[in-house]
């Protein structure tokens, strides 16, 4: 029974796993473009076109996740998104925090 458990969570994992990667590894180009230094201070190899092509792998995969295993990858989705209140919560809950340090 532990298998046929771990065959079903570790797709969804994976497909978590690839989504956020993507989106770390896009961060790159905002912050780019963001910085004001004609030397930036981190180095990323052949940029923009392997950091591009890492992103387009990391959606490609969650996509393919969602047509090969479409039970697995909602439910890793559903994960994610149940977090999202959490998440949300604690950035005001931190943002207040700040307020009534600054008074």
């Amino acid at each position: 029974a532990t298998l046929v458990g771990l065959a079903f969570i570790l797709p969804s994992f994976l497909m978590v796993l690839a989504l956020f990667m993507g989106l770390t590894l896009s961060a790159i180009f905002p912050l780019r473009l963001r910085s004001q230094d004609s030397q930036p201070t981190y180095r990323s190899p052949w940029y923009p076109v392997l950091p591009a092509l890492l992103v387009t792998v990391a959606m490609l995969v969650v996509g393919s996740s969602f047509l090969q295993r479409p039970a697995e990858a909602f439910y890793g989705a559903v994960t994610v998104v149940a977090g999202l209140p959490f998440y949300f919560y604690w950035q005001r809950k931190k943002a207040r925090l700040g307020e009534q340090g600054a008074q």
